[in-house]
């Protein structure tokens, strides 16, 4: 008789556990309200590295409050963060997919599934092979973050709540430079094609320079630009075939100057000094400081010419947007 029972309540038990498992993980979404009360800091602890695998110590505490160490152990062992990781890749994914097209690799990891609701995240990396922002092309982009990130939604905007640090990698082949060259956002914005000639004469001011069929050659350590040079408004018969040769060089990380330029042409008595005269006149080529704002900083570690190919790297840094206050 008693085995009998015993036997019932057994078989009850079974059924009983993996439903009351199964509302315990659903209830479970109810823990941000919980959780705010109980935020800890994260403590160091071994965690896979995003571009290894390995596993190695991460000491970065995030600047923000995090759910408590129960809440993300008891989601990282029900599979809700993994699950909701898994979900947001393909959400963004599919979203870059639309925007930039190309072949798209996105990474990102979290603390918890609440954290992640509240768009709080631990890393991520995105790559970009192939991809275009409207007509131009970005050759081959990584991004990745480098400090824990939170975004907010303010005014409909989607904005870091936190300053963060992201490092990034691009590389372009000698084609895709040659359709970027063809684009007029880009020529328009370079500074070389807008020549303050306000030092040479009274009544000079600043010349615009357009730049028409543009041909890019890149060589070991150097870049060559075949066009038509015209200043903007002038009659198209007085344009001027020109060829320009430089090396660009980084200085410190905030200006790319082009050193050792050569201009071949038929129209320049002496194309040495001319040389010369350009080179002091369009450099630095860019200067990464006419840029910068309250919230935003770009800077460079490197930048590399091989055959066929330009590189660079650098740093990214996105704080809060500031908000002008009115003077009393």
């Amino acid at each position: 008789m008693f085995k009998e029972r015993y036997s019932k309540t057994a078989q009850t038990g079974r059924h009983f556990i993996l439903p009351f498992f199964l509302m315990i993980c659903v209830t479970s979404s109810t823990l941000p309200l919980y959780a705010a009360d109980l935020a800890e800091p994260s403590s160091p602890k071994a965690d896979a590295d995003i571009n290894t695998g390995a596993k190695v110590k991460s000491r970065i505490e995030p600047p923000f409050k995090i759910t408590g160490s129960f809440s993300r152990r008891f989601q990282a062992y029900s599979g809700m963060t993994s699950t909701s990781e898994f979900i947001t890749n393909l959400l963004l994914h599919y979203t870059l997919k639309k925007l930039f097209g190309g072949k798209i690799k996105v990474r990102i990891k979290t603390y918890s599934f609440t954290d992640l609701w509240y768009l709080k995240v631990k890393k991520a990396k995105i790559s970009l092979i192939g991809s275009h922002y409207k007509d131009i092309p970005l050759g081959k982009v990584e991004v990745e973050s480098q400090t824990p990130f939170w975004f907010v939604f303010k005014h409909r905007r989607l904005e870091v709540k936190n300053p963060s640090l992201f490092s990034f990698k691009m590389s372009v082949s000698e084609s895709e430079l040659d359709q970027i060259l063809h684009s007029p956002k880009v020529t328009n914005s370079l500074k070389a094609l807008r020549l303050d000639l306000t030092n040479i004469g009274p009544g000079a001011g600043e010349q615009r320079i357009q730049m028409h069929e543009p041909q890019v050659t890149i060589n070991d350590d150097s870049i060559m630009v075949k066009a038509r040079l015209i200043t903007q408004g002038a009659d198209p018969s007085t344009a001027v075939l020109m060829t320009i040769t430089g090396k660009p060089k980084l200085h410190g990380n905030d200006c790319i100057v082009l050193e050792e330029v050569k201009i071949d042409s038929e129209d320049i008595t002496d194309p040495e000094k001319f040389s010369k005269f350009v080179e002091n006149l369009i450099n630095p080529l860019i200067n990464l400081h006419r840029f910068d704002k309250a919230n935003f900083a770009l800077r460079l570690d490197d930048i590399s010419v091989k055959s066929k190919s330009l590189s660079v790297a650098g740093r990214l840094i996105i704080g809060p947007r500031v908000q002008n206050k009115a003077l009393n």
